[in-house]
């Protein structure tokens, strides 16, 4: 994992425990979004499935109606204590403890009720497809990021092309003489 990807994690995953702590909910969407910029950069499996998890986080503390369930103070505290374990393994360099934390995660929503079961399921699948779109906004091809979130290419693409991502302004291509004429103010000619 690289350096940089490894303290960005970090300071996620400590940012995230505060959030749940104070139950500022919205930060969890940030954070999801705050690591997509290193995920796209390094393309790095980690960073990308707490980008994943930070979002299906967000979706599931979103739902006030959870709270009332029977089930949701062990899983609340299942997830902080497993965000907590992550950032300690994460901290000796025990990525494989750490990666544990994070899988432990998925399966406790997957526990949280089993009426939700499917819902949650779905939570996570969508989680995968919005981040993929992400990625494919920020320049990785439909191809890679599929194969980097565990989504089909014609998933991808069918919710690329309901979010308009391929009709901004950045994604359209420039005429020659137009690259021409900014290559040339670039090197003042």
């Amino acid at each position: 994992m690289h350096a940089l990807v490894k303290k960005d994690i970090l300071s996620i995953l400590t940012s995230a425990s505060k959030a749940l702590k104070q139950s500022n909910i919205t930060t969890l969407r940030q954070l999801s979004d705050q690591t997509l910029h290193n995920a796209n950069i390094y393309q790095d499996p980690e960073a990308i499935t707490i980008a994943v998890t930070m979002y299906a986080l967000f979706k599931i503390y979103s739902r006030p109606n959870y709270a009332k369930l029977p089930t949701w103070t062990t899983f609340d505290t299942n997830v902080k204590n497993n965000l907590l374990h992550a950032k300690q393994h994460l901290e000796k360099n025990d990525y494989s403890e750490f990666s544990t934390s994070l899988k432990n995660i998925t399966s406790i929503i997957d526990k949280l009720d089993k009426k939700l079961r499917s819902y949650l399921k779905d939570v996570i699948y969508r989680a995968h497809i919005s981040k993929a779109s992400r990625f494919y906004e920020h320049g990785v091809s439909i191809g890679r990021t599929a194969e980097l979130l565990g989504v089909t290419r014609w998933e991808l693409m069918d919710y690329v092309g309901k979010t308009g991502i391929p009709d901004k302004k950045y994604n359209i291509t420039k005429t020659p003489k137009q690259r021409l004429k900014e290559a040339k103010a670039f090197f003042n000619q």
